[in-house]
């Protein structure tokens, strides 16, 4: 069931700070569990380690105890890669609702109670809080938890093609030294999220084929392909055997990020036919795929530097995705005065939810 209402655009304060403590509390680090592990274990991105005991954790990054220091040290958030806490049980987020802000803000949450002029919700990560109801522009229920589809680490013989070097550490890293194509099939649901982290030494030249038909890595197939090279990146959509038709070009070239290394998130609901971007933790866009829908399940990595130019693929993750965004029905209701509701059928009801 979906509601939708039609109001102008205001920030909730309540909302504002419930955002920044979300933000503080998922600073884009991975906590892992490791029960053979009796300390508080912090993983920088170049792979060393420090194991000891952590007395600060922020957005500004982490303090540890360590034997091998006389004093504490402190680490820029920057260069971590991942956070572990022996022990620590693992916090899962179940929430069935999706709240989507008139700023475009989506929370998952559990309502609580609603009136005529204010929605009150819980949230994993922030609590309970109070939202207006004119600060919101809808809310689904009945969305399930994404469910794993595929995570990365396994040997380069499970892919279904491979050229060049490509090698995989123990961590789950995967590395090409030179030009080096990296591809399989993945049984792929309508709404699909594709993570990974991608680093380069050098300069990047780098392509990122989904929802293709095939293995193929240049030749012309219905699927989408993210490239990042010195000018910056682009995503495409291919159909066929036409030529490729842009989607989104994105300003942001390698000389610009310093640590060599970026998190890659697609999102992409292939039965409305929009695609979303977010780069290290942050949306770029959504744009729209006015193509037929992408009915492929092959994902194709492609480092297409020569030179022995090294290209590292880590933190593979395709899953399902409930991405809470308005129906097909929105645009039927967007210039509506008063609240809407969408049963599960798609029937609708207007006038004023009390």
């Amino acid at each position: 069931m979906t509601i939708f209402k039609q109001t102008p655009l205001r920030l909730n304060l309540l909302h504002r700070r419930a955002s920044l403590k979300a933000s503080t509390m998922l600073l884009g680090l991975v906590t892992a569990i490791s029960p053979l592990c009796q300390a508080d274990v912090v993983e920088l991105l170049n792979g060393d380690s420090l194991t000891g005991s952590i007395t600060a954790l922020d957005e500004q990054g982490a303090t540890i105890d360590t034997p091998m220091s006389t004093a504490p040290l402190e680490i820029n958030a920057n260069a971590i890669k991942s956070v572990t806490f022996p022990g620590e049980a693992k916090k899962t987020t179940t929430h069935a609702e999706r709240l989507i802000l008139i700023n475009g803000d989506t929370l998952p949450c559990k309502v609580l109670a609603m009136d005529e002029s204010t929605l009150h919700i819980s949230t994993w990560y922030a609590g309970e809080f109070k939202i207006a109801k004119k600060d919101i522009r809808s809310l689904r229920f009945g969305l399930s938890e994404e469910r794993d589809i595929y995570t990365g680490g396994d040997p380069i013989s499970n892919w279904g093609s491979s050229t060049g070097k490509w090698t995989v550490s123990t961590n789950g890293t995967y590395t090409s030294r030179g030009a080096g194509v990296l591809a399989r099939e993945i049984k792929m649901p309508e709404n699909i999220r594709i993570r990974f982290d991608l680093a380069w030494k050098d300069s990047p030249n780098f392509a990122f084929r989904f929802c293709g038909e095939s293995t193929a890595a240049n030749t012309k197939q219905d699927t989408y392909e993210f490239t990042f090279n010195s000018g910056g990146m682009q995503i495409r959509r291919y159909q066929g055997k036409q030529q490729y038709a842009p989607i989104a070009q994105i300003d942001l070239t390698p000389n610009e990020i310093e640590k060599k290394t970026i998190h890659i998130d697609l999102r992409v609901n292939r039965t409305q036919g929009t695609l979303s971007m977010y780069l290290d933790g942050k949306k770029t866009s959504t744009w729209p795929d006015v193509f037929d829908t992408a009915e492929g399940n092959h994902i194709i990595f492609n480092n297409r530097a020569g030179n022995s130019s090294s290209c590292m693929i880590s933190n593979i993750h395709v899953s399902d995705w409930n991405d809470g965004s308005p129906t097909r029905h929105f645009t039927e209701v967007a210039a509506s005065a008063d609240d809407v509701l969408i049963d599960s059928h798609g029937d609708r009801l207007s006038g004023a939810l009390t």
